[in-house]
């Protein structure tokens, strides 16, 4: 059995997306409600036990192999032992059962907010307890095992790859790296023969060092999208692939500082500077998203406030202005346009700078063609 979830925040979407789908049937749980705004509404009852909770929306989805097949009543125990098991004791949950695909499978969609106290259900290490629960439901309800997804070398398809190879018969990128990484794996090479292996077939390859020059994560980049080695798989991490290197490549790895050209430490040098920047923007980029005032902004107002909360933490405006490359809105973006177009100017920076009414008045956005204020905004 396969168990995948997501968190969120909105009932009423989920309802509607889940018992919308051509042929999906309610067949379970513990809610009296029978149409989606009545099941949305009895959701809404623990929602206001507890607005400190964001994300209050658990989904769940669980399948079984395409030639098992389970009745109703088989599917309710398994979805009541799942939302036991995951803790969620005294909360609503709703059970539909969906025909669309090659294997049934089930949505479970439950409050993470007890109706009878308003306590929260935890959703720390939720993917790993969801693993090791599967597997003792498989044990239990007698279903077909299969492998563990940390057990696994390569990271399953993602639902959007799966439906694009259908449409295109076209293989992801990422697919693509994992074909590309284990062939060029064969023989036991080098590092630099590994690293020319994929160079030969359009892959570049970046190494993360420390100042001592040992290696410490592999990156890789097709056309023009990058991946970190986890992001492919366990199996493509640097802990991993360094295993299927000779000998003497592990050992490179190793050399003393001395051994280092200038223009290898140069790189080091200049790789540590991003992630550096990388860090500090996602620390910044955090702060600024949970402000109510953002959540629904756009790049370029989250871009604005990440900068002035930079600022006022007493950051040079060019070391603002370099942090801000490391932005989503300006990786995508400076591919395609000249620097002054995707950067916030240093002009801006020192306007903004000046100007204490931008971060302490009353913020506006535009929402269904009206325009409504938001609140201060204290960053």
């Amino acid at each position: 059995m396969i168990a995948k979830q997501v968190l969120g925040s909105n009932f009423a979407g989920v309802l509607s997306y889940v018992s919308g789908k051509e042929g999906a049937q309610r067949i379970g749980g513990n809610m009296a409600g029978q149409s989606r705004s009545q099941l949305a509404a009895e959701f809404r009852i623990s929602r206001d036990l507890n607005f400190r909770v964001k994300k209050c929306v658990y989904h769940a989805t669980l399948s079984v192999a395409p030639d098992e097949e389970l009745s109703d009543r088989h599917w309710n125990e398994i979805a009541d032992a799942y939302t036991k098991g995951m803790g969620f004791h005294g909360s609503q949950y709703v059970v539909y059962r969906h025909t669309d695909t090659h294997h049934h499978h089930i949505h479970i969609i439950a409050s993470r907010i007890r109706i009878t106290d308003g306590s929260t259900v935890s959703d720390a290490w939720n993917y790993r307890r969801s693993e090791v629960l599967v597997r003792q439901l498989e044990q239990q309800f007698e279903l077909k095992p299969v492998v563990p997804s940390w057990s696994k070398k390569e990271r399953s398809p993602h639902t959007g790859e799966v439906r694009r190879y259908r449409r295109t018969g076209e293989v992801s990128r990422r697919v693509k790296l994992q074909q590309l990484i284990s062939k060029a794996l064969q023989g036991k090479p080098c590092l630099q023969e590994f690293i020319a292996r994929l160079e030969a077939q359009e892959v570049e390859v970046q190494l993360r060092r420390d100042e001592r020059g040992k290696i410490l994560g592999i990156s890789y980049k097709l056309g023009s999208v990058p991946f970190q080695g986890r992001q492919i798989g366990r199996g493509y991490a640097w802990t991993q692939i360094q295993n299927h290197l000779s000998a003497p490549a592990r050992e490179t790895q190793q050399r003393s500082p001395d051994a280092e050209t200038p223009a290898m430490a140069s790189d080091l040098v200049a790789q540590e500077r991003k992630w550096q920047l990388r860090e500090r923007h996602s620390v910044l980029r955090e702060r600024v998203c949970q402000k109510e005032a953002f959540r629904d902004s756009n790049h370029n107002d989250i871009d604005i406030a990440i900068a002035i909360l930079a600022l006022k933490q007493g950051e040079a405006i060019d070391e603002v202005e370099a942090m801000m490359t490391q932005s989503d809105r300006v990786r995508l973006l400076k591919e395609t346009l000249p620097k002054q177009k995707y950067l916030v100017s240093e002009e801006r920076l020192r306007e903004l700078h000046l100007s204490n009414s931008y971060c302490n008045c009353p913020r506006t956005r535009r929402s269904g063609g009206t325009t409504r204020t938001t609140g201060d905004v204290d960053l």
